[in-house]
């Protein structure tokens, strides 16, 4: 018996990779498996781990939030903030990903 189709919600918090593992093609693949998806990309070009933490800790506003709702549609905010990002959806998912140089130290 097939399962009821669900809402999944994706938030990526990266760089400018985040948006190839999260805007592509993420989408697409749940409605193939007969859901749906809310998509969140909080990203800041080339950011590390440890840009991260001082965004979140002093609540800096330095991060475009991209926001692919249920009907593909994409919404993009600037200065956008870690907590209000994170408020915004109820997140099922929600990933970190630093700047590519220094990713395994």
């Amino acid at each position: 018996m097939p399962s009821a189709a669900r809402t999944l919600r994706v938030l990526a918090v990266g760089n400018s990779f985040s948006r190839d593992a999260v805007e592509q093609h993420l989408h697409e693949l749940a409605m193939a498996d007969g859901d749906t998806m809310i998509v969140g990309n909080l990203f800041i070009p080339g950011c590390s781990l440890e840009r991260h933490v001082q965004c979140a800790r002093n609540d800096r506003p330095d991060y475009v939030y991209r926001k692919v709702g249920v009907d593909g549609k994409r919404v993009e905010t600037k200065s956008m903030t870690l907590a209000r990002a994170l408020a915004d959806e109820p997140w099922d998912y929600v990933s970190m990903q630093q700047s590519s140089p220094i990713s395994g130290i």
